[in-house]
């Protein structure tokens, strides 16, 4: 009888962290629960600023669309400059920043007198005028000066090159 006694005290069942399937239990458990502080307390408040500047950035964004106006291309053109002894063209595409949607549809409507206003003033000038930077933007502040005759005030903001080729 001490022989069963013995025998069923060495038959007990291993304490709970040898069983291997107990102990990766156990081990998904805590990797969860670290995963999950660490997503709570550590990377949501560090993307929260991030957010807070995101809706701040898309009503600056807005704010600046409505400062930046509405680009519309005047299409490619090709002017003959004022030259004595040869030849020589321009070819450019101009692009007019208009204030807001109704500059740009009178600008899209009135097509041809701003192409025209574009190109009496470029051919106005001859190939050295153009070919240094202030002699571009001397041109670009006539052009605008000429288109802002054909609208309102303040509807055309800026006048850019999209390209600008003299040859």
């Amino acid at each position: 009888m001490a022989d069963e006694t013995e025998k069923v005290e060495g038959a007990s069942k291993p304490p709970i962290f040898e069983n291997k399937a107990v102990m990766l239990a156990v081990m998904v458990v805590l990797q969860a629960g670290l995963a999950f502080g660490a997503m709570k307390f550590v990377i949501q408040p560090a993307l929260q600023p991030a957010a807070a500047e995101g809706e701040v950035s898309e009503e600056q964004a807005e704010a600046e669309a409505r400062q930046r106006g509405i680009l519309v291309s005047l299409d490619e053109m090709v002017v003959s400059l004022s030259s004595a002894d040869r030849p020589r063209y321009l070819r450019t595409n101009i692009a007019v920043e208009a204030a807001d949607e109704s500059a740009a549809a009178l600008v899209t409507e009135r097509m041809a007198e701003f192409r025209d206003a574009a190109i009496m003033s470029l051919s106005s000038h001859g190939a050295s005028d153009l070919l240094s930077f202030e002699g571009k933007e001397s041109v670009k502040a006539e052009i605008k000066e000429a288109l802002k005759d054909l609208l309102d005030e303040g509807q055309i903001l800026n006048i850019y090159y999209s390209d600008f080729v003299v040859q």
